[in-house]
């Protein structure tokens, strides 16, 4: 008699530890699908704020091209190029009035006019992961050489 109480008190116990066990799941559970929907809302906020900078950034790199473009043409009006000016200069090249002091001499004497040599620009290669990063480091690059082209048709 005694094995059979014992017996009922333990399945008793173990039918309360099953409910308390599909209580705490079930409070689990909606607190997982509460993180779920806070990512996903936090994560759509992150795409949304990318998309604007995106689009941000490229409306500076197409400023930028125009502004270089303008130096540029301003430049080849003037028959010389101010590096230190430009924005794309190398500003590591040297005095540009130096250089343009030099040009002007070698213009004067020979009646050829010296260009300064256009500075090196490395393209980023992609290495298979973070494309949206190599696209922001290469989109000045190809803005660049596309202003390059419009000088030159």
């Amino acid at each position: 008699m005694v094995d059979g109480t014992r017996l009922k008190d333990l399945q008793e116990q173990q039918k309360a530890l099953e409910q308390l066990l599909q209580t705490e799941s079930l409070k689990w559970e909606a607190t997982e699908a509460k993180i779920q929907d806070s990512i996903h809302g936090i994560t759509t906020k992150v795409d949304e704020q990318c998309g604007e900078i995106m689009g941000k950034l490229d409306h500076l790199t197409n400023t930028l091209a125009s502004l270089q473009l303008q130096i540029m043409s301003d430049d080849r009006g003037k028959g010389q190029v101010d590096r230190e000016s430009s924005l794309l200069g190398d500003p590591t090249y040297g005095s540009s009035s130096r250089n343009n002091n030099i040009h002007r001499q070698i213009q004067e004497q020979t009646g050829q006019v010296v260009h300064s040599p256009l500075p090196r620009l490395d393209f980023p290669r992609f290495n298979g992961s973070n494309l949206r990063g190599w696209i922001l480091n290469a989109i000045p690059i190809l803005n660049w050489f596309q202003s390059l082209q419009i000088l030159t048709r």
